[in-house]
């Protein structure tokens, strides 16, 4: 079984994988050597930069280390939320920064993530 990580930016993402039928796929950038995944890794700002919005492929041997490597470069936010319903089967969305996401915030210190997560979506 194949480890695929895959991390959202504006309305693209990047897959970091193993799996090598996935190069096959409609990615706009690969990478597949270590130079290029290392450089990629130590400066992953070029996915926020306003203007890039196409899916990325890093195809390496190890995909949980080079996304351990990636994570390592930002600061990590724990939050919790949830799926929200009501007898009408209409569902719960909040509309935040231009997107359209389900009900979340960032959990407390000292809170579990359920406690945190029921106390957003109510």
């Amino acid at each position: 079984m194949y480890c695929n990580y895959k991390i959202y930016f504006n309305d693209s993402y990047v897959l970091i994988t193993c799996d090598r039928s996935q190069i096959n796929k409609n990615f706009a950038k690969v990478l597949d050597t270590p130079k290029d995944i290392k450089a990629f890794l130590q400066n992953p700002a070029i996915l926020f930069d306003g203007k890039t919005n196409t899916p990325f492929l890093i195809f390496c041997d190890k995909p949980g280390e080079n996304m351990c490597n990636f994570l390592d470069h930002f600061d990590i936010v724990v939050a919790g939320g949830g799926i929200v319903t009501n007898e009408r089967d209409e569902l719960l969305l909040m509309h935040r920064r231009g997107k359209w996401d389900l009900p979340k915030g960032k959990i407390e210190l000292k809170e579990e993530i359920q406690d945190g997560a029921i106390r957003e979506v109510i």
